[in-house]
Formats: structure tokens, sequence, C-alpha cells
């Protein structure tokens, strides 16, 4: 029986959840409140010293708050901890009362960037109801399903507000989301499925059947929601079940489609944050695991080109470089990074980098013999080849149209491609596009500039050619006859 194909646009998802994959363990936001005091101290010509104060002297408005906080009773913190599944296990750390009043003061406005951002849609006297209780009941009892359920029915809604209300305290919007997960809300269900697969991939433990593994099989079989049946395969698949994870992904790629308009709202998108994987990666994945090498590439080459996903573009340029097809690795490759993906920008950067230094034939340029055709990069080789690609000379027929080959770049061009995709990875946060542009930025007799990348960089990556200590790497670093060599491995494709 087939599915129908409801819009569930991929091209551009929104997100539902902000880029967290691990449990946060950062407290909340501590709130300090300053007086500025200007004590205008008279002194009098006698000065009298008393062994005992005065029962009526005054006090500085910091010893009365001091005295103040004495008298009460202070509620001892409780250590944050999670369950093996990344649910909270503790209440949210942090003063409800100042919670609330800083709530209160700017619910008007919270309420208004709820519904035209946050998918809130209750009016205000009800969204301030349901965060004056979740506030009341996070802050005092752990994670728990029955907690939500009584401040309202509607779960979707209580999740959404919480998470809008909660954008500076972690700690309560990690209470929020195990609360609602708990209590079966789909969103919420479905990222923490996402999220518990990423955390058990990464430390090569077994997917157990958790409580909210359950959840996610009840919204499968009630629902048919291509994301649950996506995370239901991906459990099948952890677990060795290939065929059967197989038959829901075919499932899912019936059911969504391609789009040039975003999603409407976080309802339509179907990636659930960063968390969650591409439904081709996924597919492609399982095809590998039952032998079927050619139905995986097949699958991200449909990504690629129909989808154009900046992952799927990335890896279809990674089987196109397999081939030597440059021109298709170069198309894909700066689709990707034209994207803002920070892993395609500093990929495309190391490409006109290598090609710059003569590892790669520029574009339009044939090249010299059968066996430096297929030439590929080794990572037992620096960035100083000693036999760069040979370029095939024009003939005389070339040279004197040399005008219809005006398009192609000279070395020192792709040398400016290559800085320029450096530092746009750079502005995405790569800290290896930061090493790398600080090499190329010393080269050039920028000394102060590229000191200052060096310093931003991930330096465990500079320890292969540059000097480990401070003081060797301050004596070098204005030495003009100092040439480090980069190595390849550094310079993935």
């Amino acid at each position: 029986m087939s599915l129908s194909r409801p819009s569930i646009p991929l091209r551009k998802c929104s997100r539902l959840l902000p880029r967290t994959i691990l449990p946060s363990t950062h407290l909340p936001i501590a709130y300090n409140n300053r007086s500025n005091n200007n004590n205008n101290n008279l002194y009098n010509n006698h000065h009298y010293f008393h062994t005992t104060p005065q029962p009526n002297a005054a006090r500085s408005p910091s010893v009365r708050r001091t005295e103040a906080a004495q008298k009460q009773p202070q509620r001892p913190k409780i250590p944050i901890a999670y369950t093996e599944e990344g649910l909270l296990k503790t209440p949210a750390q942090g003063d409800v009362h100042q919670r609330l009043k800083s709530f209160h003061a700017a619910s008007r406005t919270l309420h208004e960037e709820g519904r035209r951002f946050g998918g809130v849609t209750v009016n205000y006297p009800t969204f301030v109801r349901i965060a004056t209780d979740l506030f009341n009941v996070a802050y005092t009892q752990p994670p728990a399903a029955h907690l939500v359920q009584r401040i309202s029915t509607d779960l979707d809604q209580v999740f959404n507000i919480g998470y809008h209300i909660g954008t500076s305290d972690m700690g309560f919007k990690e209470w929020v989301l195990s609360s609602c997960s708990l209590a079966g809300a789909r969103g919420p269900v479905l990222y923490q499925t996402a999220r518990y697969l990423t955390i058990t991939a990464k430390r090569g433990t077994e997917v157990r059947q958790t409580a909210i593994i359950d959840k996610l099989e009840e919204i499968g079989r009630t629902s048919n929601d291509p994301r649950a049946l996506q995370l239901l395969a991906q459990v099948l698949g952890r677990r060795g079940k290939y065929t059967q994870a197989l038959e829901l992904m075919e499932a899912v790629l019936a059911r969504i489609h391609a789009s040039q308009k975003a999603p409407r709202g976080a309802e339509h998108a179907f990636l659930i944050s960063e968390v969650m994987e591409t439904p081709w990666r996924v597919y492609a994945w399982l095809k590998e695991k039952v032998g079927d090498t050619a139905g995986a590439d097949e699958v991200v080459r449909s990504a690629a080109l129909e989808y154009e996903d900046p992952r799927a573009l990335q890896d279809y340029a990674s089987l196109m470089m397999r081939e030597m097809d440059l021109e298709a690795y170069e198309e894909c490759m700066s689709k990707a990074a034209s994207s803002g993906d920070a892993a395609a920008c500093l990929k495309l950067a190391n490409f006109y980098y290598l090609t710059s230094k003569g590892w790669f034939p520029r574009r339009g340029v044939e090249i010299s013999g059968h066996e430096n055709a297929k030439a590929t990069p080794s990572v037992t080789r620096t960035v100083e080849p000693a036999k760069p690609v040979e370029e095939k000379q024009p003939g005389v027929l070339g040279r004197t149209f040399s005008f219809l080959s005006a398009d192609i770049k000279s070395h020192a061009e792709y040398r400016k491609l290559a800085v320029d995709w450096y530092e746009l990875a750079c502005k995405h946060g790569s800290s290896r596009a930061a090493l790398l542009l600080a090499i190329i930025e010393r080269e050039d007799g920028n000394y102060d500039a590229a000191w200052e990348l060096f310093r931003s960089s991930r330096t465990s990556d500079a320890k292969e050619f540059m000097p480990t200590t401070q003081d060797e790497l301050s004596k070098v670093w204005r030495d003009e006859t100092f040439r480090p060599e980069v190595p390849l491995q550094l310079l993935d494709l």
C-alpha cells in the first residue's frame, strides 16, 4: 500500500530546536543586582572607638542585603544529572521568583514574538498562565509527564511556550524537553530520539528500548509521520535489522519531495535541528550495510542533484573526486559551500589551494601524460610537490586564439580563491581554516594578521609542521626563510 505524499519540504528546513546535540550542563544565568552607592563620609574632629556596635547603627545596602539573605532558608543546589538517554533528572537550577519577575516584565513582547516565530497560538492570558505554571514546577520538581499534562492537554503548545520563554536558561529548556518527551509530545519525542541516537553512536553503545523509543513507536504507528519512520529505521539499523529498516526508509522517501519554498512552520519541516540525519544519508548507509554500494551511490547522487542538500553535495563531490571529474567536484562543492556550510567552504578552499600549488590542473587546461592525468594527492606528501601536475602547453593555433581561453584562471587567481573561501570558513567557525589562512597570510608577509589567526586556530593541527614551543615559534615567525609545509592530511577534500 503506497503512502500519501504530504507537503513536507526538505530543501529549506526551519529549525524546530536549537543546534544542541549533547545535553547542556551549563548552569542558568545568574541575575546580579548591583547598586551604585555614593557614600560621602563626613569626618569629625573627634573619633570614638567602641568595642560593641550601637543597636541603631546605620548599615550599608549591601550589608542589609547580606543579612536578609542569611535569614532566608537556602535551597541546596542539586547536582545536574541526566539519564542514559539524555533526559534531565533534576529540577531546573535557579531562583524561580527572579525568573517569574523577569518573565512578567517581558511577557507581552515574548507573547508577540512567540506567535510570530515560536509556534505559539494561544492568547495572552493563556500564554501567561502556562508559562507561570511551568516556572513554578520546573524549579521545584524533576521532569515528569504528569507535571506538563496537568498544565494543558495541548502538549505541543506547552512545549512551544516553554522553549520560547527559556531562551537564556538551558536548564529550564532541558526540563521542558524532558517532561514533554515523557508525556509523548511529538516534536520533543522526535528530537530526543535523534539526540539519543547521536549520543549512542558517539559512545559506541547499543540502542536500548527506552520509554522514549516506546513513544516513538506509538507515533510511527498512529501518524505515519515520515520523521518518526526514519528514526525507527535508524533504530532498526543500529540493531542489525537492515531489511526492515530499508522498507521503512523506502516508505519515507515516497512521502517527501524537494521544494523551493521554505516550510510554513516547524510542523512542515523534516529535519529536527542538526541532530537528525537527512533521509538519504540513512538510506545510503543501510544500502551499504546490505552490500548495495551502487545503490548507495545512486542515493547520494539523487540527494545532491535533486535536493541539493549541502551534505549530500559534499558526499557526491567526493565520488566525483574519486573519478577525477574535477569540474563536477568543483560545481557540487561550490553549491554546498554557498549554502554557508563551514566544512564545504574549507574543502573548496583546500581544492583551490592545491590547484594553485599544482596538484590539480587548472580547469580548462589539459595535462601531459596518462599517469599524471590520474594523479591524486597522497597523505604522505606535503603541499610542496616535487613533481606537480604538468599542464600541456597550447600549440600555435591555441596561442593565436588565446582569447578563447581567457576565462582560464592563473595559479595566483586560484590562490586568491582559496583565501576567499578560507576566510568564509573562518567566519562560519572553522578552526582549521584559520590555521591554513594563517600560513598563507604569513607567506604574504602579513605576520601580525597571521599570528592572530594562528592563535585562534586549533593549534593541535600545527604540531606536525610548526615548532611546538612558544619560544621556538617566536624566533621563526618573522623569518622569511622559514617555510612550513602543510601535510596533506590537513587538506581534506
